[in-house]
């Protein structure tokens, strides 16, 4: 039997690969999540009840945590076989063989080996269970996210090490669309791409943060960035910014790092390759162009919404196709933002490079999308509602300085 447990991104459950339903509750969820969180020392009843219950009387908070372990037992029989329980402490046992994310996570992004590191960045699908809003989990979070970010430093400086450019320029954009106000991830950025020789994009990464820091902040690079800039820009001749309003789309696989982790390598590639194909022959006759790809990730640009609109749903219709019959099958969450786009272009043959506002926010809608489920700002929005078909749900994206209003569609 093969349990495993997963906290990144929200809460999730599988044994030998289906899914354990039951942990349907944030407040389950929670007790599960601070068990493991805090599993090298025991923790007193007293100490769990007051924490998870702070409103409540000491005897009601005893009496929830005595549920709250009824329930766990009844969801998960093998419960006395994972944790130390008795009158008075509570402990996750360290020898069983159930498959954490946090506790591999945390085990894997303090080395020096690439591949544990890479191992480590693919578990960190998202923030610590991003549904619970409790005081106790704002300080753990922040330390694995810390952590990650720490991970994706160290994994980008070996590989420069290395020579491995490219390598190091992907986990380098992972770090800087984890933060995208932290100016040292740009700078580390620019440095990447002008070793590889793409002085073009190291330009744009550089508007690219002008962009984010005036917009976010109303705060322009500091002297250590723009001197790096004219730097990189002595060597290259760039041509005029150039703006135009367009719709750009993302799309991701869900948890493929649990793909990863089921499958032979050879074949969950080959199958990978098989989906961007198909991805890229859909963006393409639905008008529009792919910019790029990332890992299991594609960024595409549309001139009009509801193009990209009618790609992501020619996509899930064409996935359904795809999976049927299929061991490695593929769920996707989707992210389309409309606004003003940056271009650089330097001429010749090296490429264009997008940036601005739209390709920030769509790459922080797939935190809050459902699988299988595609998400809109509102400019995206406003400019389909004549072709939407799906249930629909509004939310709040929250950045670290504004809220924008979007739209969950589900089928």
């Amino acid at each position: 039997m093969t349990l495993r447990i997963k906290m990144f991104r929200g809460c999730y459950i599988s044994k030998d690969g289906a899914s354990v339903n039951g942990i349907d509750t944030v407040r389950l969820q929670a007790f599960l999540c601070y068990l493991l969180i805090y599993a090298r020392q025991p923790q007193t009843r007293h100490h769990i009840a007051a924490v998870l219950w702070p409103d409540s009387t000491e005897s009601q908070a005893r009496t929830n945590l005595r549920k709250y372990i009824h329930r766990l037992r009844h969801i998960l029989p093998d419960t006395d076989k994972l944790f130390y329980i008795d009158t008075n402490t509570i402990q996750w046992r360290a020898d069983n063989p159930v498959i954490v994310d946090i506790h591999t996570f945390e085990r894997c992004a303090e080395t020096e080996d690439i591949s544990t590191l890479k191992q480590a960045v693919d578990l960190y699908q998202g923030d610590l269970l991003p549904g619970c809003y409790e005081d106790w989990i704002i300080s753990p979070r922040e330390r694995l996210a810390n952590q990650y970010m720490q991970a994706l430093e160290r994994l980008t400086r070996l590989l420069e090490v290395e020579a491995n450019y490219n390598e190091a320029i992907t986990y380098a954009q992972k770090l800087l669309g984890y933060d995208p106000l932290r100016e040292s991830s740009y700078r580390r950025l620019m440095d990447l791409y002008a070793l590889a020789g793409n002085r073009t994009a190291a330009i744009a990464t550089y508007y690219q943060c002008v962009d984010m820091l005036k917009q976010e902040m109303d705060l322009v690079p500091d002297e250590g960035t723009q001197q790096l800039f004219e730097q990189i820009r002595g060597s290259v001749q760039v041509s005029k910014l150039q703006r135009q309003q367009m719709t750009v789309l993302m799309v991701d696989i869900a948890d493929f790092s649990d793909l990863v982790d089921r499958f032979d390598m050879d074949a969950l590639y080959d199958r990978l390759n098989a989906y961007m194909g198909l991805l890229e022959r859909i963006v393409i006759s639905s008008e529009g162009d792919v910019i790029k790809r990332m890992g299991d990730g594609l960024f595409a640009t549309f001139t009009r919404a509801t193009d990209g609109l009618q790609a992501a749903y020619r996509l899930q219709n064409a996935l359904c196709e795809f999976n049927r019959a299929e061991a490695i099958q593929f769920h996707i969450r989707t992210g389309i933002t409309t606004g003003e786009i940056h271009i650089v272009d330097a001429g010749g043959s090296q490429e264009s490079e997008l940036m601005g506002h739209p390709i920030n926010i769509v790459a922080k809608l797939q935190a809050i999308t459902p699988i299988d489920g595609i998400t809109l700002d509102e400019a995206t929005y406003t400019a389909c509602t004549a072709i939407l078909t799906d249930d629909i749900t509004q939310t709040q994206l929250t950045t670290r300085t504004d809220k924008h209003k979007v739209y969950i569609l589900t089928t």
